[in-house]
């Protein structure tokens, strides 16, 4: 049987929740949308997270907010 896996920016982005305080449903909502998809799902997905969140995100794995969004930017043209 295949264990569905999480992506590492999949994992950074359920410890932002954590760090944030969000609640433990809500946490376990998002870990459950995020098993088993890829990078480019992710970054797709992440789209819809409010400022703050991206913000935190983007400290945590030490990206600047404007070069993330150009990348989803990006993305969503592709």
């Amino acid at each position: 049987m295949h264990i569905k896996q999480y992506d590492w920016l999949a994992s950074e982005v359920i410890r932002v929740f954590e760090v944030l305080g969000f609640d433990q449903v809500y946490i376990e909502s998002k870990r459950n949308d995020l098993v088993g998809k890829d990078r480019l799902e992710i970054l797709r997905w992440r789209n819809n997270l409010d400022t703050q969140c991206k913000a935190a995100l983007c400290e945590r794995i030490d990206i600047p907010v404007e070069n993330f969004n150009i990348t989803i930017e990006t993305l969503k043209r592709l």
